[in-house]
């Protein structure tokens, strides 16, 4: 396990030996802290390792400037599997989820992401209600959606 945490700089952050990472628990309690964040070079990205002993989970990092602790850099979740490291398979997936064509379609309540191709990357269903008993048919927002396969 080896540099799974990863922040992407500013260039007014390079070769700074400040930049550090706390771990919390998704109930908001913390979990580590002081993680040290390395630059990979002079690229402005900063890598540190994910703490060994955690069990697999979903987690929320916050990055800062340890000289000013309260500023803080950048945040958000990480979903950990207690042994994998990051993958090239997995940024690609990551990519396209968050970058690619999402269509949803009211008269079958599917949620599709294309793949680079425009070809159908991954689907979902999704529905109207929270409950998943009413499929989504263009009448309302969409308040739930199921695990894409």
């Amino acid at each position: 396990m080896a540099n799974e945490i990863i922040y992407q700089g500013r260039s007014s952050e390079s070769l700074s030996s400040n930049i550090k990472a706390d771990l919390f628990n998704p109930d908001g309690t913390v979990n580590a802290t002081a993680i040290a964040l390395a630059e990979v070079g002079t690229t402005y990205v900063f890598r540190g390792d994910f703490p060994a002993s955690q069990p697999a989970g979903e987690y929320y990092v916050r990055v800062y400037d340890s000289g000013a602790p309260t500023v803080i850099l950048g945040q958000g979740p990480m979903g950990w599997d207690g042994a994998k490291e990051i993958t090239l398979l997995d940024v690609s997936i990551s990519r396209k989820l968050l970058q690619n064509d999402t269509v949803t379609d009211p008269s079958n309540g599917s949620v599709t992401v294309l793949d680079d191709d425009d070809t159908t990357f991954m689907t979902a269903t999704a529905y109207n209600d929270a409950g998943t008993v009413t499929p989504y048919d263009g009448t309302a927002g969409v308040n739930h959606r199921t695990d894409f396969s």
